[in-house]
């Protein structure tokens, strides 16, 4: 019989994201009026969500009715302005600031319309200007004012009646604006532009652009550490004000690349935040629900319900209207829910209700690694996501964060995921398992945005998930190709495993350093993973010999994407391969990564190849296939006249436990996209601690360590079976594996 190699993840404990996607009725898209006019400005009264003011290239217009009925307000606007603001006093609604701009013939003129009986009347307001790109309102103390005039801020703080500078120490020009609905003192101003110039790999775009923020309300302003960009919107989350959103275009090579950035300290530190397959234009948030969010798109909405960490996309888009209805220009929230938004585009104003549940068309979560864990050595990035949609059989997933990490890692059997959700396609939710591996030591030390996105292959299904994880380098090196303990000594500290002295080497450089370790027990690893390293003292300096393939891997680890190039791999029928992880005749338990590489040798003149299908087998039964291909970039180093090697490595997690202890054999069968074939055999002894499939529990404290030769060895460790809650008191036995770049448990005794 067929089994899953991740059916032997049934330990894990399953938890889901819900996605959903409307596509009729309440959850979708519908014309609200407008149709013969570009919408560039929204604002919903604050007070009475049904009237809605709208700022198009011919006019102001308002609803009572919610959008079903509009009324042209009596503005005397300057022939071809263009509506760029409306705002509404949160205190008085009756109270409407329009910003307009004019271009005609080469000139700019711009300027400030203010009514006090909700549009019935307006009155200019004594605010010359050529360009009039952003005006704000203090919610908190309404008379004052900011507008960003001329690429710079003036402020007012009688109601628009005086204006004066306040743009102390802005020294690029901004276009956009956005305020602490909490601290309104606090302001925050972005803009810049991407220029373009001739280059040696062709048209360069440079960004000039900044975020700068002031603290004292307009006085005095400063930069943020996001700079050399273009800002194209900027939010902040009104109940949680230290978070602040800005899309961005950044300097690159043929174009202007567009993103998206978001601070969760007030714009101390960014991150940027990947929509994957979608730029996002501007994010919105519910004024009253700091959890809820929504990223607009040029042909998406997505929605997040947990403040950002988890986005989802809920709704077709707008494109099935017309050409010109999915360029959405501007975005209001109802402030009542939340729930219902107000999109303005080319073609009007398009209104969306959305319910506070969806039909789950999209199943899907991270399982590993956990937010905020630390991470070290060789990991893997995994999880599990289906669509419940039949004509959706496959999802693409990508992970990245800083930098590049992963591509390539969907879909493999979970029968454990099949198994807990009976109710849906049983296809899509066996195939459903995803991940990756990941060598930890390439990234920087310290916390790491990590980021995972899937995605139907029209991408009308999303989900993106972001968290934080810490990694901890031994030595802040990348790959260690020595590990000491003999002459170092180990104890247990609380619940963890403390080693002081160990004495680590740099696979390339050969520098080796004395360092204290600590280690904690994660259930979701099965295994004592690093959470902390201290240098004590370098013991030898860089030497730079080895040889220009050496060479050629330092200059890859500098730039922080190698991993380590193996001695030999194996060439036959025309594929290429190595199996890295578990040595043979190596003693595995728990949840350890099964890994290598493996590409298609391309014949002179040939199209380049790929691989196909990655099959695992354990004694003669199939297992179940294995994600390929990720990045490896030490790999396409040595191999560098062949273009597959790039995208050769393959790999992810088992659970060893689930085999009966005792010897096993296990072969990996690759296939190419020629045809060809070659089968990687290896034989490894497996256990259990404590006789247990899977530990939900292993306690150290009350434990006690010793050194005994290369190994660590723990007594007195208590360890609790998931499945019948028994508990045992054991002994086990650590040791380090360069293969894995980790502590492996390799016995476990009474």
């Amino acid at each position: 019989m067929k089994k899953s190699w991740c059916s032997h993840l049934l330990g894990i404990t399953i938890s889901v994201l819900l996605v959903g996607v409307g596509r009729a009725g309440i959850n979708q898209w519908t014309p609200s009026g407008l149709t013969d006019r570009a919408v560039f400005a929204l604002a919903v009264d604050p007070k009475t969500s049904t009237t809605v003011y709208a700022g198009t290239d011919q006019g102001v217009f308002k609803t009572v009715d919610s959008g079903a009925t509009w009324t042209a307000l009596a503005i005397s606007l300057p022939a071809s302005s263009r509506i760029q603001e409306v705002v509404i006093d949160p205190a008085n609604p009756a109270i409407v600031y329009v910003a307009y701009q004019r271009r005609i013939e080469g000139s700019v003129t711009a300027g400030v319309f203010k009514s006090t009986d909700g549009g019935e009347h307006w009155q200019l307001l004594n605010l010359q200007a050529t360009e009039l790109t952003a005006l704000v309102i203090d919610p908190t103390v309404p008379t004052t004012l900011y507008a960003a005039v001329n690429g710079n801020i003036q402020k007012s703080v009688n109601r628009g009646t005086i204006w004066t500078p306040s743009g102390n120490g802005i020294s690029k020009g901004v276009s956009l604006l956005a305020i602490d609905p909490t601290t309104p003192t606090t302001l925050y101003a972005g803009g810049g532009a991407c220029n373009t110039e001739l280059g040696l790999g062709g048209t360069i775009y440079r960004c000039d652009g900044a975020v700068y923020q002031s603290t004292d309300g307009g006085t005095t302003w400063g930069a943020t550490s996001l700079t050399g960009v273009a800002i194209g919107s900027l939010s902040v989350v009104p109940t949680r004000p230290v978070t602040v959103y800005a899309s961005v275009s950044r300097s690159s090579v043929h174009a202007s690349l567009l993103g998206t950035e978001h601070s969760t300290d007030a714009g101390q530190s960014w991150t940027a935040l990947d929509f994957g397959w979608d730029s996002v234009r501007t994010v919105v948030s519910a004024p009253t629900n700091s959890s809820l969010l929504y990223a607009i798109g040029y042909d998406t909405l997505t929605r997040s319900q947990d403040g950002g960490q988890h986005w989802t996309s809920i709704v077709a888009s707008l494109s099935s209207y017309s050409s010109d209805s999915f360029f959405v220009q501007t975005v209001a929230v109802d402030p009542r829910t939340g729930l219902k938004l107000y999109a303005g585009t080319k073609k009007g104003v398009f209104a969306l209700e959305i319910t506070d549940t969806f039909a789950p068309d999209m199943i899907a979560t991270v399982e590993s690694p956990e937010a905020d864990q630390p991470v070290s050595g060789i990991g893997v990035i995994r999880g599990w996501a289906f669509a419940t949609r039949p004509e959706i059989s496959s999802l693409k997933v990508l992970t990245g964060g800083s930098f590049f990490v992963k591509t390539g890692l969907c879909c493999s059997e979970r029968r454990d995921v099949q198994a807990a959700f009976p109710q849906f396609l049983l296809d899509n939710a066996l195939n459903s398992g995803w991940g990756g591996v990941v060598n930890w030591g390439t990234l920087p030390s310290g916390p790491f945005h990590l980021s995972t996105h899937i995605a139907s292959p029209n991408r009308d299904l999303f989900y993106s998930a972001l968290r934080t994880v810490r990694v901890v380098k031994p030595g802040d090196f990348a790959f260690l190709d020595q590990f000491a303990v003999a002459n170092a000594t180990a104890a247990v500290g609380g619940e963890e495993l403390v080693l002081s002295d160990v004495v680590v080497r740099d696979k390339i450089s050969q520098q080796r350093k004395q360092v204290n370790l600590r280690f904690r027990w994660f259930t979701n690893s099965q295994s004592l993973a690093m959470t902390r390293s201290e240098t004590v003292a370098t013991l030898t300096a860089f030497r730079g010999s080895g040889g220009p393939l050496l060479a050629h891997v330092a200059n890859w680890l500098r730039n922080g994407l190698a991993w380590s190039i193996p001695v030999s791999a194996q060439a036959a029928d025309e594929i290429r391969s190595n199996w890295e992880s578990p040595e043979a005749g190596q003693d595995v338990t728990g949840l350890a990564i099964v890994r290598g590489w493996a590409f298609p040798e391309t014949s002179p003149g040939a199209d380049v190849g790929a691989i196909t299908k990655i099959t695992l087998s354990v004694d003669g039964t199939e297992a179940g296939a294995v994600p390929c291909c990720t990045f490896r970039p030490d790999v396409a180093a040595a191999f560098s006249d062949e273009p597959s090697a790039w995208d050769s490595g393959w790999g992810s997690q088992l659970n060893y436990s689930d085999f009966a202890p005792g010897e096993h054999t296990f072969q990996v069968r690759l296939e190419a996209s020629s045809g060809a074939t070659q089968t990687l055999t290896r034989t490894v002894r497996t256990f259990r601690i404590g006789g247990f499939v899977f530990v939900d529990q292993c306690d150290l404290s009350g434990a006690t360590a010793r050194i005994d030769g290369e190994d660590i060895v723990l007594s007195g460790v208590h360890v609790r079976d998931k499945a019948s809650q028994q508990t045992k008191v054991i002994e086990v036995r650590l040791r380090w594996f360069h293969h894995s770049q980790s502590l492996g448990i390799v016995a476990s005794s009474l």
